[in-house]
Parts: C-alpha cells; structure tokens; sequence
C-alpha cells in the first residue's frame, strides 16, 4: 500500500471534504433504496399502465423499481454529458 501526504493544509481540508461528500452520497443512496424497497414492499397490487400502442397491468412495487433505475440512468447520462461539455 502506498500512503501520500498532502503538500499543504490546503489540500488536506480539500481531502476531508471528499471524503465527508463521499459518506454523505453513500448515505443518501442507502436512504433512497430503502425508501424504494418500503415502497415496494408495500405496494404489490397490480395497476393499469397506459403507453402510447395500449394499456398493460403490472404491479405498483415493478413501476416503482422502473422508474427509480431509469432515474438514476438518466442521473448518469446527464452528469457524463456535463463532464463531457466542460472538458471541450
């Protein structure tokens, strides 16, 4: 294992706060899946969905899940097309 030293107090506080910020997404991310499981626990009778081409029935808790996950897809794509532009 190799240990680096921060050069300055600077960059030493800049660490901490990555660090805290890294706990804190950790967190938050564990409170949202938990609130979705409740959710999904709860939640098992099936609902009409309506699409464009017809209707389908699926149970509530599926379309719950469906749109945390597209969410959280839509979170990345946008946060990588950010990065993306700043870095051009």
């Amino acid at each position: 294992m190799i240990l680096t030293h921060s050069s300055t107090p600077t960059d030493a506080k800049a660490a901490r706060r990555a660090g805290r910020r890294d706990i804190l997404h950790v967190l938050v991310v564990i409170a949202l899946i938990a609130v979705v499981a409740g959710l999904a626990l709860d939640n098992r009778q099936d609902v009409s969905v309506g699409w464009l081409a017809g209707d389908t029935t699926m149970p509530l808790y599926q379309l719950f899940v469906a749109t945390f996950v597209l969410g959280i897809l839509a979170g990345f794509l946008l946060r990588a097309r950010r990065r993306h532009h700043r870095s051009h």
